[in-house]
């Protein structure tokens, strides 16, 4: 299966979660797993915010080579299901060749799969930390795992939808 995670500029949050999402898959065995990162306006190239990097780092997980990537058409179509962190990302791509079907965003995804139902916050946006202090993107980063762990015990059960 093919995951694309996709932000604005792909600096914190989708490499954050690309990261933790093969962390998390390779965790529980799960070798059919492919995962990319991209941003619906990334200077492709930009290197990773140095802040995520740490985020990650107390994690586990190494993302300090990702540069960003701007999400194109062969992205989405190499994606089985595409991954964004807000509703706004969601409604800018919706109506793109090729997506339909496979277009959620991360809390949508992971409400689906949920055993129980949670708070909307719970299963809300993900917050942008860009230009916040290091605590934020350490709060993005609990908010990312909570949701990725949910999908990633759904993947292993094959419960996926």
């Amino acid at each position: 299966m093919n995951i694309l995670l996709a932000c604005i500029g792909n600096t914190c949050r989708s490499p954050m979660a690309a990261g933790l999402l093969r962390r998390l898959a390779q965790e529980v065995g799960l070798e059919h797993i492919d995962v990319k990162s991209a941003g619906l306006s990334a200077w492709s190239g930009q290197p990773v915010s140095q802040h995520s990097v740490t985020a990650m780092q107390w994690r586990g997980v190494d993302i300090s080579d990702h540069t960003a990537t701007s999400l194109t058409e062969p992205l989405i179509r190499w994606a089985d299901l595409i991954l964004v962190m807000t509703s706004g990302h969601k409604r800018q791509l919706q109506d793109t060749p090729g997506i339909e079907g496979k277009l959620y965003t991360l809390g949508e995804y992971a409400a689906k799969l949920a055993p129980t139902s949670g708070s909307s916050q719970e299963y809300g946006d993900v917050p942008d930390p860009i230009g916040q202090p290091l605590a934020a993107y350490e709060e993005t980063a609990e908010h990312l795992e909570r949701l990725l762990r949910i999908i990633v015990e759904s993947l292993k059960t094959g419960e996926e939808q």
